[in-house]
């Protein structure tokens, strides 16, 4: 086994058998020997973290000097050289054409060296020795990225201005070398960017967090147990880690209902589809209930009170404005004509879906076959689906082909389908599924990720409003009145006209129970079909009608002014409008809530 001294020392540091040796301590591996040793032995987290420290003290303290930087760190490779001179040589050609116009040269040089020279950072990372003290901090992850040794090595290569338009003049010599006069006043623009991002993202990303807070904080633990049956549950792969903690929906592989997952029970579990209580389908009509929260941290159900939506919140935004921050780390730099902020921007959207959903998928709006696929005069294509026509834009690649059978809701095109769209055509229950798979895979992209329960948690909250439809009212709601789905689940009874039907015989029905993670109202679709009866529901209560309610989805700065209590509404936006329709409502508010406003708002009893 090839080791080092540090390796050594550290192993020496932790728990016996934790570390081996053979291992980099790269920033993640630390964070992984960390997790795991706050998880097995939390009773020598903090002495093994101090003895860490130690050591850190003592070599940082001996071998600073020769741990230093040397000049020859900042030494451009033979091979980055050469490619500088490529770059510039293709740049001059482009410049040197006599058939573009001077704007059709700045864009052919971004689109074409942009796209092509996108992977600098990484090529001269691959290039530099592995003795370079600089390398050496990037790749253990203690200071700096790739982007920043390309500035400082290589060159800014494109850059935005304050617009975000891309600069058609890549810097090609790095800050260590010494720029030319027309590179610094290129890269000013892009470092005062860079400043003024980093103020206006403080703001903005505060504003997330505060939105996404609001949105989830009246889940808070309320009941025990909710007494959901064996038939609702969120269907998962039995050997994922993330179950550790949830309580099983049913019996499975020898284990009971409501057993909690534990770590030893994954390779029984391993290969297997299985159901489990969720936030998703907790039946608790405030809130929600210990048993479908789960075990937490310390191996306990929360306590009575908990603001688990709160926690779940904050688990995810903190990370995910962190990350809106870092732009003052890459200041305007470009990659490939594309900012680094695009994940985050889709975090955001996915709070706010607004209803030109940028980097949408094109939805099918009905059922149907797909018919034709076919360019479109005006460039992109067109898609048949039964008597609908659909386009798509130019540059978005179809994800359909003639013949293939197609739902309302199914995806047409390449993209991230809005959330509402989903919620529209397949129903609120799927609506949770969908936002808490993409909006999970999301916050990994931008390395935000939390925990799956604690997405599930927000999603309960988020995906969590219908619209009344009926001319005259439902359980005391009038038309259009937007209410919380749960509360109204709590009380729903079955309608008169509904049965219980055989599912395969119940195409095109509504639902009046909820099954699996399906709510109530939704369509028995082929698709639901197939999904219940995998999982051994042979017989569902339908009606032939719709309910007299449609799910929709609200922007996150829109929860509180249509929450019931008008105290709750004074800690949103657009108080005016939100307090007068409270006002004409006769709202009225209780101290005692799972909403921690209107204690803030100080009411005081008559």
């Amino acid at each position: 086994m090839v080791t080092t001294v540090g390796r050594i020392l550290a192993s020496e540091a932790l728990p016996e058998g934790l570390y081996k040796q053979d291992t980099a301590l790269d920033k993640g591996e630390v964070s992984r020997l960390f997790l795991q040793l706050a998880k097995e032995k939390p009773d020598q987290y903090i002495d093994a973290l101090q003895r860490m420290n130690d050591i850190g003290r003592r070599v940082a303290t001996r071998y600073g000097r020769t741990a230093s930087l040397k000049l020859a760190d900042f030494r451009t490779p033979e091979s980055m050289r050469k490619l500088r001179t490529t770059i510039k040589d293709e740049l001059h050609a482009i410049q040197n054409r006599d058939d573009l116009s001077s704007d059709q040269k700045s864009k052919l040089i971004v689109k074409e060296l942009g796209s092509k020279y996108s992977n600098v950072s990484e090529k001269l990372f691959e290039s530099l020795p592995e003795d370079s003290s600089l390398s050496s901090q990037v790749r253990a992850g203690s200071r700096g990225n790739k982007t920043q040794l390309q500035q400082m090595i290589f060159g800014d290569m494109f850059m935005v201005d304050p617009t975000n338009r891309t600069i058609p003049v890549p810097g090609l010599t790095g800050y260590a070398e010494g720029v030319t006069p027309m590179e610094y006043w290129l890269s000013a623009h892009s470092g005062r960017k860079g400043l003024v991002d980093v103020q206006l993202a403080t703001a903005d990303a505060g504003y997330y967090g505060k939105t996404m807070t609001n949105v989830a904080h009246r889940v808070v633990a309320t009941i025990p147990d909710c007494g959901v049956g064996p038939q609702q549950g969120l269907l998962v792969e039995g050997g994922d880690d993330e179950n550790v903690g949830a309580l099983l929906a049913r019996d499975i592989a020898g284990f009971k209902a409501n057993t909690p997952i534990t770590r030893g029970m994954l390779p029984k579990l391993a290969g297997k589809k299985i159901l489990l209580r969720s936030a998703l389908t907790c039946k608790a009509p405030e809130g929600i209930c210990q048993h479908c929260a789960g075990l937490r941290e310390k191996g306990e159900f929360p306590e009575i009170g908990e603001a688990v939506g709160v926690n779940a919140a904050r688990s995810f935004a903190e990370p995910v404005t962190q990350a809106k921050l870092k732009a003052k780390h890459v200041g305007g730099v470009a990659e490939g004509g594309k900012h680094r902020l695009d994940t985050y921007e889709q975090i955001k959207q996915f709070g706010q879906v607004p209803t030109e959903f940028v980097g949408g998928a094109v939805l099918s709006g009905v059922d149907g076959r797909v018919g034709r696929v076919m360019d479109a005069p005006q460039g992109g294509t067109y898609v048949t689906v039964g008597p609908e026509q659909y386009h798509i834009p130019n540059g978005i690649e179809v994800a359909v082909k003639p013949g293939d059978t197609i739902e309302a809701g199914d995806i047409l095109s390449a993209g991230v389908p809005n959330p509402a769209e989903i919620v529209q055509y397949k129903g609120l229950g799927e609506g949770r599924r969908y936002y808490l798979d993409k909006f999970s895979e999301l916050l990994k992209k931008d390395k935000a990720a939390s925990h799956r329960r604690n997405i599930e948690a927000f999603a309960r909250a988020f995906v969590s409003r219908v619209r009344i439809t009926d001319p005259e009212g439902y359980d005391g709601n009038l038309i259009n009145d937007i209410v919380d789905y749960d509360t109204l689940a709590s009380r729903w009874e079955p309608r008169e006209g509904s049965s219980l039907k055989k599912t395969t015989s119940a195409h095109n029905l509504y639902l009046e129970q909820p099954y699996l993670h399906y709510t109530i109202g939704t369509r028995l679709t082929p698709k639901v079909t197939k999904a219940l009866r995998e999982n051994g529901i042979d017989e569902v209560v339908t009606h032939p009608s719709a309910p007299p309610f449609e799910p929709v989805v609200m922007r996150a700065t829109d929860f509180t002014q249509h929450d019931k209590d008008w105290a709750v509404r004074l800690g949103g936006e657009n108080l005016k409008r939100a307090t007068l329709a409270a006002a004409q409502r006769g709202s009225s508010s209780e101290r005692k809530s799972t909403s921690y406003f209107p204690t803030l708002v100080n009411i005081t009893e008559n």
